[in-house]
This record gives structure tokens, C-alpha cells and sequence, in this order.
């Protein structure tokens, strides 16, 4: 559902191209920044729960570590 709504959205603002890729792996920083440098991503986008503690109320840890190691 999340990635059918990505490609509406890069529709609606005219973006150039959009590829969605499902990969079913391990969710760590290290597979989602190979994922994205495989793909050639120019940008990652990322939902966050942030639920493992109340320290990080708006990124989760795994979304500041990917934010902070990506090219």
C-alpha cells in the first residue's frame, strides 16, 4: 500500500522517474544504504516508528544512522 501510494505521489508532482523496490531482508542501516547505492538512489525516503525508547522522538535509530552514513 505504502509503495502504490510513493508512485501516486511522484505522479501528482511530476517527478521524472520513480522505481519502487521491495526487499526482503534484514532491516538494518547497512541493507537499506547498499539497497539505495545498487539502485542509485539520488534519495531515500524513510518512515520511522520510533518506538524502541522516548529518547528519539522524531527519527528512529535506524533512520538518524541511515540519514548520517548516506551519501
Amino acid at each position: 500500500m505504502a509503495l502504490v501510494e510513493a508512485e501516486k505521489l511522484s505522479v501528482d508532482t511530476r517527478a521524472r522517474e520513480i522505481e519502487t523496490q521491495l526487499i526482503k531482508a534484514e532491516v538494518s542501516v547497512q541493507t537499506i544504504i547498499k539497497a539505495a547505492e545498487e539502485a542509485g538512489a539520488a534519495l531515500i525516503v524513510m518512515g520511522s516508528h520510533g518506538r524502541k525508547d522516548g529518547l528519539k522522538l522524531t527519527l528512529g535509530r535506524v533512520a538518524e544512522k541511515v540519514l548520517n552514513l548516506a551519501k
